[in-house]
């Protein structure tokens, strides 16, 4: 039977950078692509309680949740869509200590992201970020 899941990611800003994360070859989806953190809502969880955990469990780090940006989807399955919002949110506190999931991390100015590999919808969405 055909299901949706919703998901957020956040573009975290910090001294006009934002942070990227490169995906593990070992993900289902996106693998070995540069992106930015985030993931899939939990039953029962808030949209603001599910960014916060999974950029903490992403990267280690505290952030404030600022504003949505964008709405997205994509296919995950022939029977399982993701739909996502993507946040605005500043840094607050931490050092990135990466989970399992991904292997690099960097912050970058926002036209920086066009030269990286990453989908090219997010590539879209943080270009429009930069040019806003």
């Amino acid at each position: 039977m055909p299901a949706f899941k919703v998901a957020f990611k956040a573009i975290i800003r910090k001294n006009n950078k934002i942070l990227v994360i490169k995906r593990s070859a070992k993900e289902d989806v996106f693998e070995n692509l540069w992106d930015i953190p985030g993931g899939r809502m939990n039953f029962g969880e808030s949209p603001h309680e599910a960014l916060i955990r999974e950029i903490y469990e992403e990267t280690g780090i505290k952030v404030n949740i600022s504003t949505p940006f964008t709405v997205w989807s994509f296919m995950a399955s022939e029977d399982l869509q993701v739909i996502g919002i993507t946040m605005l949110a500043d840094y607050v506190s931490g050092d990135v200590q990466l989970s399992e999931e991904h292997t690099e991390y960097k912050w970058i100015e926002p036209l920086e992201f066009e030269k990286l590999n990453a989908n090219s919808s997010l590539k879209k969405e943080i270009a429009q970020y930069a040019t806003r």
